[in-house]
């Protein structure tokens, strides 16, 4: 008997996909750069009467900000990575010249 994944009904499939989608443009949209730019220069934290009036923008920079943390992560290990393959490359060229190992 094969598998079924929920994602071979196409309706399970379209609202998945409209709501990524949906979460996906309140932070990936010129709008949101801008007012993550405003929010990030105000000077220290937000106020809290800034967001007193709107739950729905104090939900939005909270997920923004954690947003934003992950993707410095990613990057962060991306780039140490990267350094890491390099120091081992150098590490292996240098090993090969000293042993007289030719390519």
């Amino acid at each position: 008997m094969p598998c079924n994944d929920y994602r071979d009904d196409p309706a399970t499939s379209y609202a998945d996909g409209l709501a990524t989608g949906k979460r996906d443009a309140r932070h990936n949209s010129d709008v949101a750069e801008l007012l993550c730019y405003v929010l990030t220069k105000l000077d220290g934290a937000p106020s809290a009467k800034l967001f007193w009036g709107n739950p729905a923008l104090a939900q939005w920079w909270k997920e923004h900000q954690e947003r934003d943390r992950l993707k410095a992560e990613k990057e962060a290990k991306e780039q140490a990575d990267k350094a890491a393959r390099k120091a081992y490359e150098r590490d292996l060229r240098l090993l090969k010249q000293k042993h007289g190992i030719k390519e």
